[in-house]
This record gives C-alpha cells, sequence and structure tokens, in this order.
C-alpha cells in the first residue's frame, strides 16, 4: 500500500463469513483468521486472493479462535470456546492437525513467551502464563499495583511485543492508563 491509501491487495476472499483477527505466521506464507464458526488459515501465494481453509474441528460443538503463532510457525495458541461456554486454552499443531487442550480457563489475548514453553493469557483482570508442559499455572500481573499508591484495578487489556522486554497494560479504572512493565 502506499502512503496515499492506493495500490491495496486484497489477500482472502471470504463469502457469507466474515473474517477478523488477522495473524500472519513467522515466515509470511500463512493467514490466520477467525471466521463465524473458528480459525482458518489461508496459504499466500502467487495468486491472490485465496479463501481461508477453516481447520479441523476441534469437536464437541467448540470453535478454536484468537490464535496466535508459535516463533517457528508451527502451532498456534488460542481459546477453545466450547458450547457450554467454557473458555480454555488450547494448542493446534499444524504437523498433526490436532488440538491439544490445556485444562486451563483463560481468555485471550493470549501471547507465547520464554521460546514457546509458556503462554500468556488473561482471566479475571489478571495476566496468567501457563508452562506448555506441566500445564503450571503462575500470575504474572494482577489489579494490585505494589507501591502505585492506587486501588486495584482490573487489567481490560495487555500487549507483549516480539522481543517480550515490555509488556503494556490497560487497565479498567475510571481513568485510562496505560502501564509498562519492563521485563528481566
Amino acid at each position: 500500500m502506499r502512503l496515499d491509501g492506493s495500490g491495496l491487495t486484497q489477500l482472502t476472499r471470504t463469502v457469507g463469513s466474515e473474517a477478523t483477527d488477522p495473524r500472519l505466521s513467522p515466515d509470511g506464507s500463512l493467514l490466520a483468521l477467525n471466521l463465524d464458526r473458528g480459525l482458518a488459515l489461508a496459504r499466500l501465494g502467487a495468486t491472490l486472493p485465496v479463501s481461508p481453509e477453516p481447520l479441523p474441528a476441534p469437536g464437541e460443538g467448540a470453535a478454536f479462535e484468537n490464535a496466535k503463532w508459535s516463533r517457528d510457525g508451527q502451532r498456534l495458541a488460542g481459546i477453545l470456546k466450547r458450547s457450554s461456554g467454557r473458555l480454555t486454552l488450547a494448542i493446534y499443531s499444524l504437523a498433526s492437525k490436532t488440538y491439544r487442550t490445556l485444562d486451563v480457563e483463560g481468555t485471550d489475548p493470549v501471547h507465547w513467551v520464554g521460546g514457546d514453553r509458556s503462554i500468556l493469557f488473561m482471566r479475571m483482570g489478571r495476566i496468567l502464563a501457563v508452562d506448555v508442559q506441566s500445564g503450571r499455572v503462575r500470575e504474572v500481573l494482577g489489579p494490585e499495583s505494589p507501591g502505585s499508591g492506587r486501588a486495584p484495578a482490573p487489567i481490560f487489556f495487555y500487549d507483549l511485543p516480539a522481543d517480550e522486554r515490555t509488556l503494556l497494560v490497560t487497565r479498567s479504572t475510571t481513568q485510562a492508563d496505560i502501564w509498562q512493565v519492563t521485563l528481566p
């Protein structure tokens, strides 16, 4: 796209379905995006636009959404929305075309961290991390801000750049401040 807004290239074509939250794979060859019934992948190549192909259904009426790529581009971590309304974390493997359900309740956004050994996620105004191998969950940041002199305020949203050194946090208060935490 040029600075004047011209030169746009249509990457995907979806008919009868809204495509949201596009996530480009690390090598730029795949685009993961939410469709009305879960995540789909679009293989970007010489012929554009492409039609996204839905991932296999996770089963039991669940939908896999809001995924982020692992650094190697072989897995997607996201939210498994069950028909009961329960939201849990899951990992989709592109190689095996299977889901690994982490029996951990949480919401998006999710982020791979620590060399893809852990996944950050949210639950009830807190940022938590789950160790992918052990399933152990620990709190990263909660509503309390030690030493800030402020009343507890739930976390509304967060983001983490690729270098994993700065966590940007939006707290839900009567005043919307953006906070920065420098990670060791």
